[in-house]
């Protein structure tokens, strides 16, 4: 049930840094028609992670726990109150599989079973990327937001067993979206909950988080 790896160009993801460069690199006009001066801002976040992993009907003493905390690093510049361009880091946390010899489980309409006791399959998945984000104010205090972008993901798996022990790593580049709503605390000091999907190859994160953003 690894995540396979990645197939086809990856031409994408420097076709979209080519566009972030493309907004950076002139200058930000107001809708009034005077330039808008550059935002930077940085934050961190706490939040849940989930991965739709696709296994089902367990049986036995067999467990699945697709959730876990996830936490996250951003910086981003604001280039007016409409669009920003963000980076993250992103830790998503692990999910663990766990089983005893003949406890089965199903994946992609197939069923299989564990042929040892005490077996753990442990994965972590972390993501570090890039999106552009379109801002909505509602007025003073809040504003809504929705983002896209692409991102460069790592998966490491290990499993454990009075067998045997073995472990793998796979890692690609995919998309992912987000949304989310922004208070202002202050001028320079607002608190963010957004959700988010990172698409793994052929399967997806989701994230609910809350961050703190500092604006420099």
């Amino acid at each position: 049930w690894y995540l396979s790896p990645l197939i086809g160009p990856t031409t994408k993801i420097f076709s979209f840094v080519a566009v972030v460069f493309a907004l950076t690199s002139n200058p930000v006009f107001s809708a009034e028609g005077e330039v808008s001066k550059l935002k930077f801002y940085g934050g961190a976040g706490i939040g849940q992670s989930n991965l739709d992993s696709g296994i089902s009907a367990l049986t036995g003493t067999a467990t699945l726990d697709e959730k876990d905390t996830a936490y996250k690093v951003m910086v981003g510049a604001q280039l007016n109150k409409f669009i920003a361009l963000e980076g993250h880091y992103a830790d998503l946390g692990e999910v663990v599989l766990t089983g005893n010899n003949g406890d089965t489980f199903a994946l992609d309409g197939s069923t299989f079973a564990f042929s040892a006791n005490n077996t753990n399959v442990t994965t972590t998945s972390d993501s570090i990327g890039a999106a552009v984000i379109g801002i909505v104010p509602i007025n003073k205090s809040f504003s809504a937001f929705a983002k896209v972008g692409f991102h460069r993901w790592k998966t490491s798996a290990s499993a454990t067993s009075n067998a045997v022990n073995a472990s793998v790593s796979e890692n690609g580049t995919d998309p992912f979206i987000g949304a989310g709503i922004s208070l202002n605390l202050s001028d320079s000091i607002s608190i963010r909950g957004e959700f988010e999907r990172f698409n793994f190859d052929d399967e997806d994160y989701d994230l609910i988080s809350t961050s703190l953003i500092f604006m420099f």
